[in-house]
């Protein structure tokens, strides 16, 4: 298996007993050193290569399946990503992005504080339109999932949306007030986020 945008192993770590080997790619040399440490007894199996999507591909080899887990918001340009991961895929390729953008619901607080109208695109829908402009036969499923928390306290809650809007700690107190008028719970962080996300599943199989 082929992690692209590996992060610490979220995505293909609980697959590894059932994939075998996994060559997991990434841009932050931290989050690979803590996938390897997560991958225990198995790290013989995964090999690691930091660098950017697709700018390193020609030095990764294919694999059976490739898997890309939250990060095609983050790409400018899907074709040639996508592309890659085609080209490096023997049999399946698997996408998984959130429904809407991860910080789109912040652009409540965006208009409070700065008085910008944040775009509410890109959505899944935008990407599946895109890739399916130029790949055949894209499959898309949509679930919820429980939530990841943004914040283990509120305190750390409200430092993390200051950072977000570009404010400064002194503000603290006005972005609290803020979330609390938006529903969250100080007693309760995750309620910032809710319960569950919606997620939405590509994949493709190769001829």
């Amino acid at each position: 298996m082929l992690d692209v945008g590996a992060g610490a192993g979220a995505a293909s770590l609980p697959l590894l007993d059932r994939a075998g080997t996994l060559i997991a790619v990434d841009q932050d040399e931290q989050l690979l050193s803590e996938l390897t440490k997560q991958a225990g007894g198995a790290r013989r199996n995964v090999t690691t290569i930091i660098g950017s999507w697709p700018a390193v591909a020609a030095r990764v080899p294919a694999a059976d399946v490739v898997v890309c887990h939250h990060v095609l918001y983050n790409v400018p340009d899907l074709k040639p990503f996508v592309d890659a991961l085609d080209v490096h895929a023997r049999s399946r390729v698997v996408i998984e992005i959130t429904a809407r953008h991860p910080v789109a619901r912040l652009n409540p607080l965006w208009e409070r504080f700065h008085g910008l109208e944040r775009p509410t695109r890109p959505t899944w829908e935008d990407a599946l339109r895109t890739i399916r402009s130029f790949r055949d036969r894209v499959h898309a499923e949509r679930e919820q999932i429980e939530a990841d928390a943004t914040a283990e306290s509120w305190n750390e809650l409200v430092g993390f949306t200051c950072r977000r809007l570009c404010l400064p700690p002194a503000r603290e107190a006005e972005v609290a007030a803020a979330l609390i008028e938006q529903g969250t719970l100080p007693t309760d962080p995750s309620s910032w986020s809710g319960p569950n996300r919606d997620v939405v599943t590509f994949w493709w199989d190769l001829d």
